[in-house]
């Protein structure tokens, strides 16, 4: 699976019978097994940062996250601005750590996209509209990740 994050410009993402239009700040979940399509738009380039993980290696079931794939995941706030920055920053850095740093950065990069998407998936299944910000909270002892 890629998690896919837009710096600059925007872009067309189509795989299969879904569409999504990406621009700054957005992140975007795609399985790369299946092919799929970017092309860009506007006049600005195209630019990504790209998040590979083995679809097995995300610490929350497949099934949930299937709901999310190819859709624009607004992530200029929040914890998708945290998640941007800190890959941004961690890709800007890479060349001055060592293997070691590296392996600790790729475990912060997994854990923080997997927050970003839990979040997504509680915000969907909750029925609150984009652009309403709350703090969304499962009922004490409900695990809403269950395959």
């Amino acid at each position: 699976m890629c998690a896919l994050g837009a710096p600059g410009g925007s872009a067309r993402f189509t795989r299969a019978d879904r569409t999504s239009t990406v621009g700054r700040g957005d992140r975007l979940l795609f399985d790369s097994s299946h092919p799929y399509e970017f092309t860009g738009t506007g006049d600005r380039p195209f630019s990504t940062t790209t998040l590979h993980v083995p679809r097995g290696v995300f610490p929350l079931p497949a099934r949930r996250l299937d709901g999310l794939l190819g859709r624009r995941l607004p992530g200029d706030r929040g914890l998708g601005a945290v998640l941007g920055g800190f890959l941004r920053d961690a890709g800007a850095e890479s060349g001055a750590c060592g293997s070691a740093d590296l392996e600790r950065l790729g475990s912060a990069a997994l854990d923080l996209s997997a927050a970003f998407l839990a979040h997504r998936l509680i915000r969907r299944r909750s029925g609150v509209p984009p652009g309403v910000d709350v703090l969304l909270t499962a009922p004490r002892g409900e695990n809403i990740f269950q395959a």
